[in-house]
């Protein structure tokens, strides 16, 4: 599928589109992109007249290349070196779309941080094809799972994706049933709830973030008031003020818990 995005093979059928001034970064795990024959520096040299010697020295040092590094022969590196050249030719390329087909293949620790950080930081859009759960769930905002001539498009990160996926196994109908859902509609329609539900938790969590401000704002102005000298001597009025101190302390204390429950199931 990756191939024919990128037009290197042909389709079947159907036609592939893509949006006005879409520019295309492509990021190939066997490292066919690169040359060779030239060094570090002069391959991202050539990849972008734009920049300057020291912004470009700069990108390479945060890839983990520094000093005398950048002057090593390209034909000299290990496949996780190349992989972070190719990964920082692409960054400072004009794409912006990039296709990454299983970007962290042959990094180690340090290349993977090196790489989810600037990833992280790219303000345009990425489409990574990767087994690697944790990248993905580091980086990805939206799931596409293929499976069996199937499409399921999800808005999350990895750990919702596979949430999504248990709780739809769960919902599932006895296959003793005469009358079966396909599963499509089941996952149209555990999606749709999700959906519902986070807009609900959402919108909940909105009202708390004002109640909580209304809240204590109003405790603010009855310490004012409390501390005035004509309600110091009004007991009637400082013992109405002190009920109501009590009573919004407490509301408070509801607010934030449920705030901080909305928060964490928000992943806020």
């Amino acid at each position: 599928m990756v191939k024919i995005l990128i037009s290197k093979l042909q389709s079947d059928a159907g036609v592939v589109e893509f949006g006005h001034k879409v520019n295309i970064g492509y990021y190939d795990q066997e490292l066919n992109d690169l040359d060779e024959s030239k060094t570090i520096l002069e391959e991202l040299i050539d990849s972008n007249n734009d920049l300057t010697l020291t912004q470009i020295r700069t990108l390479l040092s945060s890839f983990l290349f520094t000093g005398e590094d950048v002057l090593k022969p390209i034909s000299t590196l290990s496949g996780g070196e190349k992989s972070r050249v190719a990964l920082a030719k692409l960054i400072l390329s004009s794409s912006n779309f990039l296709i990454l087909d299983e970007p962290t293949n042959h990094l180690d620790i340090n290349s993977r941080e090196v790489l989810e950080e600037a990833l992280a930081n790219y303000e345009g859009t990425i489409l990574s094809i990767s087994h690697d759960r944790y990248f993905i769930n580091k980086l990805a905002t939206r799931i596409l799972d293929m499976d069996n001539c199937s499409l399921l498009d999800l808005e999350g990160n990895y750990d919702f994706f596979i949430d999504y996926k248990n709780r739809v196994k769960k919902s599932a109908p006895d296959t003793s049933t005469e009358v079966q859902v396909s599963q499509s509609k089941l996952d149209y329609k555990a999606e749709k709830e999700e959906r519902a539900r986070i807009r609900k938790l959402e919108k909940r969590y909105s009202e708390i973030e004002n109640k909580i401000a209304d809240t204590e704002e109003r405790l603010k102005a009855i310490d004012q008031e409390m501390f005035d000298e004509s309600t110091a001597s009004d007991h009637s009025r400082l013992t109405d003020l002190l009920d109501e101190q009590i009573r919004l302390n407490s509301l408070l204390e509801e607010l934030y818990s449920e705030w901080e429950s909305i928060t964490t199931e928000l992943g806020l």
